[in-house]
C-alpha cells in the first residue's frame, strides 16, 4: 500500500444553492471543517477581519451572511491489493486517527478528508494509512508521508467604502460600494465573494432564505479567478443592511476570509 502526498484544501462550495460548503459554512471565524462556535462577527466594518486567519462570525440559528468554508486535509492513497474489507484508518501525528477513507472511483485509489482541528500553521504532520479488518485489527501500514499546514498568502487588511454616519458605517442608496485590500494575494488564489442583505442589523433565517432562494443577494460569486470589488447599492435597499465577505483559497493551502460587519443603506443626499 502506498500513500501519496497529502494535500490540504479549502473546500468551497456554496451554502448558497446547496450546501456542502457551508464552504459556505465557514469562516469569518476560525477555519474549521464545520461551522463551529460562530458568534456575532466582531470585524470592524472598514477593516474586515483582524490580522489573523479567522474571527467569530455572525451566527443566527446556525446561518451566516458571510462566505463560509469547510477546511480539511485531503489525503489520496493507493492500495494495489486491497482486501475485501477495504477498511482504512488515517493516523495523523499529534492529532489523532480518522476512519474517513472512501473509494475515489479509480481502481485501487482511495481518498480521505481530515478535519484540521488542532493543526498549527507552519507545522508539519506525518500521515500514515492503516488497513484494518472488521475487528479493527491492522492488516498493513503505509510508510508515513509528511505535509505542512499553511494558509494561502493574503493581504494584510481589507476595507470597504462605507462612511460612518451617526455611529453606523453606511452606504448611500444608489451609490457604488467599493472594496479594497492592503497587500496582495498569492498567485493562483481562487475567490468567493458574497454581498448579502438583511432587513435589520440581525441576520435571520428569513434573510438567509431571501438571499439564497429569492434573489435577495447583491453578489454571490464563487470559485472565481478574481474577487468582486464593487457593487451598486439599489435605492430599494434603503433602511436595510449589507454584509460583505471575500474568501481566498488555493488547493493545498487553507483559505483566508475577510468580512465586514453589517453596513446600513441610508438615504441618498
Amino acid at each position: 500500500m502506498q500513500a501519496q502526498n497529502a494535500t490540504y484544501g479549502a473546500a468551497t462550495t456554496q451554502l448558497r444553492r446547496q450546501h456542502a460548503h457551508s464552504t459556505h459554512p465557514g469562516r469569518a471565524h476560525r477555519s474549521r471543517a464545520h461551522p463551529v462556535r460562530p458568534r456575532c462577527a466582531r470585524a470592524r466594518p472598514r477593516r474586515g477581519t483582524r490580522d489573523r486567519p479567522d474571527h467569530d462570525r455572525e451566527r443566527c440559528g446556525g446561518l451566516t451572511p458571510y462566505v463560509p468554508l469547510y477546511t480539511h486535509a485531503a489525503l489520496t492513497f493507493t492500495d494495489s491489493t486491497p482486501s475485501n474489507h477495504r477498511h482504512y484508518r488515517i493516523v495523523v501525528s499529534d492529532i489523532g486517527s480518522f476512519e474517513s477513507a472512501y473509494d475515489s472511483g479509480t481502481e485501487g485509489e482511495f481518498k480521505a478528508l481530515i478535519p484540521h482541528d488542532g493543526m498549527q500553521a507552519g507545522t508539519s504532520y506525518d500521515f500514515t494509512v492503516e488497513e484494518t479488518n472488521d475487528e479493527g485489527e491492522v492488516i498493513s501500514t503505509s510508510a508515513p508521508r509528511s505535509w505542512t499546514y499553511q494558509f494561502v498568502k493574503h493581504p494584510r487588511s481589507f476595507s470597504t467604502s462605507s462612511k460612518r454616519v451617526r455611529g453606523q458605517y453606511s452606504y448611500r442608496a444608489g451609490s457604488t460600494a467599493k472594496f479594497s485590500f492592503r497587500g496582495t494575494w498569492e498567485k493562483g488564489t481562487r475567490y468567493s465573494t458574497q454581498v448579502w442583505v438583511s432587513k435589520t442589523k440581525r441576520f435571520t433565517s428569513h434573510d438567509f432564505a431571501t438571499n439564497t432562494r429569492h434573489n435577495g443577494d447583491l453578489v454571490s460569486k464563487y470559485n472565481a479567478s478574481r474577487p468582486v470589488l464593487s457593487v451598486k447599492i439599489p435605492r430599494r435597499l434603503r433602511g436595510k443592511y449589507v454584509w460583505v465577505s471575500i474568501l481566498g483559497w488555493k488547493d493545498g493551502k487553507a483559505g483566508w476570509l475577510f468580512a465586514a460587519a453589517a453596513e446600513k443603506v441610508i438615504a441618498s443626499r
